[in-house]
């Protein structure tokens, strides 16, 4: 406490508003965006004070976090010392910090991706959200960097998931986790893509956002068959097809038919598996998912040529 006191008011704000931040280590940019301008003389401060440690021998990066029980006081001075307006303000800004991040590596990875509507800014004022650095080192894509980034800010990433109700932003469980969908079957992230896709479907259910509770089933129920929890996958994709057809729309309750048809192959149900993949090979091409079509004639050939036809 007497570290804290003895510090400048500038290092001081920046000290209780890293007390509010969800994960164990940040970086540079996070801090900037925190206090709205340049943070390297703040950060500094805290470091001389030993109150921050500087982990970059480890992570080959500027970062910083907490010892815990530090931690712990800087969240009892952001209660007791900040006010709620400025809890408010920094909790949304954590949360949308690491919103656009995710989802300016996410278009790096997959371009054009068709994502969720993504409430950018929402209660932050523009501009206000720092950059982070993910640009490609010799020798590397800038898919590769973006993905390296991706899993390095995962811890922070998946703590702004789990507590996105807590912010005062519910919306950022689900649009994180589906920003973050290039992530997870590449790095095979099988635990992160399970839990990251129930918290954004309570959320999405909870908020009553038909859209994302869709999403979130589907791409949750794909985690659950690369994980091999096949009935569960099987479930979900059931669960999201009453959704699709309840909402009319035709085109998400097509594509449920190929993804159903691969729970029931990976369950060895070969029948039942043939039987939607020719409904969706069917269905597909003429509500113009034409690739999503392709796949599900490959999916039924697949299963004919595993049952001898």
């Amino acid at each position: 406490d007497l570290s804290y006191r003895g510090l400048q008011p500038g290092a001081a704000r920046l000290y209780r508003l890293l007390g509010l931040h969800p994960g164990r280590e940040f970086g540079i940019p996070l801090a900037r965006t925190l206090l709205g301008g340049d943070a390297v003389e703040a950060l500094d401060a805290l470091h001389d004070a030993n109150l921050l440690v500087d982990v970059a021998e480890v992570s080959g990066d500027e970062r910083y976090r907490f010892h815990d029980l530090v931690r712990l006081h800087a969240a009892e001075r952001a209660a007791q010392d900040g006010s709620a307006e400025e809890r408010t303000t920094a909790l949304l800004r954590i949360g949308h910090h690491y919103l656009a991040n995710a989802c300016r590596a996410e278009q790096v990875v997959e371009p054009g991706r068709d994502s969720l509507e993504r409430a950018f800014g929402r209660g932050v004022e523009p501009g206000s959200v720092v950059a982070e650095d993910f640009a490609p080192v010799e020798g590397q894509t800038a898919a590769e960097a973006a993905l390296d980034w991706l899993e390095r800010e995962l811890p922070n990433l998946m703590a702004v998931v789990r507590h996105a109700r807590a912010m005062g932003a519910p919306e950022l469980a689900w649009q994180l986790t589906d920003a973050l969908w290039p992530l997870f079957p590449r790095r095979k992230l099988y635990r992160e893509w399970v839990e990251a896709h129930q918290e954004g479907l309570l959320t999405a259910e909870e908020e009553g956002d038909d859209e994302a509770f869709c999403r979130m089933l589907t791409s949750g129920a794909l985690g659950r068959l690369a994980t091999g929890d096949h009935s569960e996958g099987l479930a979900m994709f059931e669960r999201a097809a009453v959704s699709f057809e309840q909402r009319g729309d035709a085109l998400g309750h097509a594509r449920t038919l190929n993804y159903r048809g691969l729970a029931h192959q990976r369950l060895g149900q070969l029948d039942s598996a043939a039987e939607l993949f020719a409904r969706a090979a069917d269905a597909l091409p003429a509500l113009g998912d034409l690739r999503a079509g392709a796949l599900a004639r490959f999916n039924l050939a697949d299963v004919a040529l595993v049952q001898g036809r």
